[in-house]
């Protein structure tokens, strides 16, 4: 009985640890999509990958949930600003992948 409880104990770990780690790299992922499809440079896809980092910090440490979405919308605006009126064009007509980078959820 131990046994079957401690097996089914480690795999509901394994499993939280895996979901959380694909939480993680969600962010890179929509990076990696947004240079495909807008079809940006090596450079600027670095400075968006910083931006999303230091974005992440950023809400992090924000003490209220108004304070959060601001910090969230600041780093948003900056990366947007990097892109052509083209490449936003494009981006815009991806809504999914537009809200995945652009809308703040606190989870």
């Amino acid at each position: 009985m131990k046994k079957i409880f401690l097996t089914l104990a480690l795999i509901v770990g394994l499993s939280l640890t895996a979901a959380a780690q694909a939480k993680k790299a969600a962010p890179k992922d929509d990076i990696e999509e947004l240079a495909t499809l807008v079809n940006i440079n090596p450079q600027l896809k670095t400075d968006f990958y910083t931006i999303v980092s230091i974005r992440k910090e950023a809400v992090a440490k924000a003490a209220t949930a108004e304070e959060k979405k601001t910090m969230f919308d600041r780093y948003t605006t900056k990366m947007l600003s990097a892109l052509t009126p083209d490449q936003k064009e494009l981006l815009n007509k991806n809504q999914d992948l537009y809200k995945r980078l652009t809308t703040f959820s606190e989870k």
